[in-house]
């Protein structure tokens, strides 16, 4: 399956970081990053 385009979901979310909204981290370590999605 190719994809040309990404979905909607994706445009949000890359519109989102390009407005500096909804950004979490740096993280130090994946302990910290696992922490931080549960």
């Amino acid at each position: 399956m190719k994809i040309d385009e990404p979905n909607e979901t994706t445009y949000k979310a890359m519109e989102s970081a390009q407005n500096n909204e909804d950004l979490y981290g740096p993280f130090d370590s994946v302990k910290d990053l696992m922490s931080d999605l549960f």
